[in-house]
């Protein structure tokens, strides 16, 4: 269900700010959404549970990859309707 949520929210945001230049665009929407949401979530476990400091910044940079793939899969999808 989260899952769900967050592809919801992830394809909204991707939408509102769509400017149709093409798979670099998404590429560029999820490094910025990767960021946002994967550097504090990997630095906030880090402090906070006894996890080590390589598993932190490896949930880090794959989260931010995912954002990212994800992005691109948004920006080659995304066909806005033509008013």
């Amino acid at each position: 269900m989260v899952e769900l949520i967050w592809a919801f929210i992830f394809v909204y945001v991707f939408a509102k700010g769509y400017e149709g230049k093409g798979w670099l665009e998404g590429l560029r929407f999820g490094l910025i959404i990767g960021l946002f949401f994967n550097l504090p979530m990997s630095i906030g476990t880090y402090v906070t549970q006894p996890f080590p400091f390589s598993l932190a910044l490896y949930w880090f940079i794959f989260g931010v990859i995912n954002s990212m793939i994800l992005g691109i899969v948004a920006s080659l999808s995304y066909k806005p309707l033509e008013s």
